[in-house]
């Protein structure tokens, strides 16, 4: 199907440009499952800025909503 190319093109480019974004890496999240078997413990959230936002979620989770609305329509506007 034509339009399922087109959605894994545009796919493939927005990972792409969220890797290169990363400032974490492989290494860190394996550390850190690694520390947290260690420690029984369940939920493991490596970066920084997501454990802040699962924490916003928690306590406020129509903010929450609203952020990332806005957060992935920024994101989405952005040129390739």
């Amino acid at each position: 199907a034509p339009g399922m190319a087109a959605s894994a093109a545009q796919m493939n480019k927005i990972v792409t440009r969220l890797m290169e974004r990363a400032t974490v890496t492989a290494e860190d999240v394996a550390a850190d499952i690694y520390d947290a078997m260690l420690k029984k413990r369940f939920l493991v959230i490596p970066h920084p800025d997501a454990r802040k936002r699962y924490h916003i979620k928690r306590v406020m989770p129509e903010y929450y909503f609203n952020m990332e609305r806005k957060a992935t329509a920024k994101f989405l506007a952005r040129p390739s």
